[in-house]
């Protein structure tokens, strides 16, 4: 392994820890969002003439969370099981559609080789 393809695998493997970094960060925050929503709910609910029906809008939140795992090399079956985990049961295909289509466009294929198979891969 010569010493340039080593640093970069080095810096490849960081960028990794750093994207599982802020993913984690991502959900907690999500998480913790959760609970103030739910506690607003509450709060609106017990104030008599008010009704809060409508429910928080989760799409950019996916949206940033599957592309950030698809940033990180995660094929799309691993990104959907992961929203899945994440947000509970959503309906993520026409998401995971346009990130793994900016995926696809942003790959080129290595010399004489297939495209990047819906990763985003470091272009050099």
């Amino acid at each position: 392994m010569t010493a340039v393809s080593y640093l970069s695998q080095v810096m490849d493997d960081h960028l990794a820890e750093r994207a599982d970094e802020l993913l984690q960060r991502a959900t907690a925050l999500r998480q913790r969002c959760q609970r103030m929503n739910e506690r607003l709910e509450e709060l609106a609910r017990a104030v008599p003439g008010t009704t809060h029906t409508t429910q928080p809008d989760q799409s950019e939140g996916i949206r940033v969370v599957a592309t950030n795992l698809a940033l990180s090399g995660a094929a799309r079956d691993e990104v959907d099981s992961r929203l899945r985990e994440t947000f509970g049961a959503v309906d993520a295909g026409p998401i995971l559609d346009e990130v793994f289509a900016a995926a696809e466009k942003s790959s080129k294929p290595p010399a004489g080789g297939q495209p990047g198979g819906g990763r985003f891969t470091r272009q050099d």
